[in-house]
């Protein structure tokens, strides 16, 4: 399994280490902007993406999500008894968040045995429930609960175009092809993902078989790639640094769309080259080079 060390090369640590503890206010700006950026690069049309952080410390969410409730999870998460989520709302629009984050996202605080939770939302929040893909977010932050080390865990969902259409080509499936296809196009790619990108076949969204593959690919691999769908990341230390993967992974995507249209006139960067581009970054590349 990925623990938080792993989540970025030795020569470029991820930003905000596990010594700050953002407060509530930072991770609702920090969400709304990566959110903002989402929509930008094309990765969150519509009501598409959904975005969690589970914060390793105390929440107070009184004052900005005064209306509290009790709920049952869609997941039993035993590992999250008395951690609290900041999640966002099932039908909100990622491009919208950073207007007014408390109407788009909801706090959640894991009632003992991990069944149910508080749920406290704000006064004008613009959706019923969390997202439909909290079954699966729950589940991966439960995986990677004891790799918290001190700092927040993100998970990121969203839509990438050039890697949700890769993901349609019959010949662009499992985890070893992708990864070898992808991470051929430039060095940040090879230093920010060496454990390459898991794959997980079509399964309908917010079902118990995509919350199942993807689990399973996650436990090699900090971001996934969901056939016909989009991709999912996870991150110990920053939401930031969740959407620098989907950023990573959907720049080299361009690259093999391009090369593709082109005919594929292009050979990217061969086995000795990854080799030496991760030894510069100090990691191992999985698949090898």
């Amino acid at each position: 399994m990925i623990d938080g060390s792993q989540d970025a090369p030795a020569a470029r640590p991820a930003p905000g280490g596990p010594q700050q503890r953002p407060t509530l206010d930072d991770l609702l700006d920090e969400i709304g902007e990566v959110a903002a950026h989402l929509s930008a690069i094309s990765a969150a049309e519509g009501a598409a993406g959904n975005i969690s952080v589970l914060v390793a410390g105390a929440l107070e969410p009184g004052r900005r999500f005064p209306v509290e409730r009790s709920v049952e999870l869609p997941e039993v998460v035993p590992e999250l008894a008395g951690r609290w989520l900041v999640v966002t709302g099932s039908g909100c629009r990622l491009r919208r968040i950073h207007r007014d984050p408390p109407a788009s996202l909801a706090v959640l605080r894991v009632d003992p045995g991990g069944a149910s939770a508080r749920l406290f939302l704000a006064t004008n929040a613009a959706f019923a429930r969390p997202t439909i893909e909290l079954n699966s977010h729950l589940a991966i932050h439960a995986l990677r609960a004891g790799a918290a080390d001190g700092g927040p865990g993100a998970i990121v969902h969203a839509h990438p175009l050039h890697l949700t259409y890769l993901s349609h080509l019959p010949d662009f499936a499992g985890s070893d092809e992708v990864s070898r296809r992808l991470r051929r196009w430039q060095a940040e790619t090879v230093g920010f993902l060496p454990d390459g990108v898991g794959y997980v076949p079509f399964h309908p969204p917010g079902t118990t078989a995509l919350r199942e593959a993807t689990l399973r690919a996650l436990e090699r691999h900090r971001i996934a790639l969901w056939a016909k769908h989009g991709v999912i990341a996870c991150a110990s230390g920053s939401v930031s640094l969740a959407v620098d993967y989907v950023d990573y992974l959907e720049a080299a995507a361009r690259y093999e769309v391009l090369d593709l249209a082109l005919g594929r006139p292009a050979r990217g960067l061969g086995p000795a080259e990854l080799a030496a581009i991760a030894t510069v970054f100090g990691v191992t590349l999985d698949p090898p080079a």
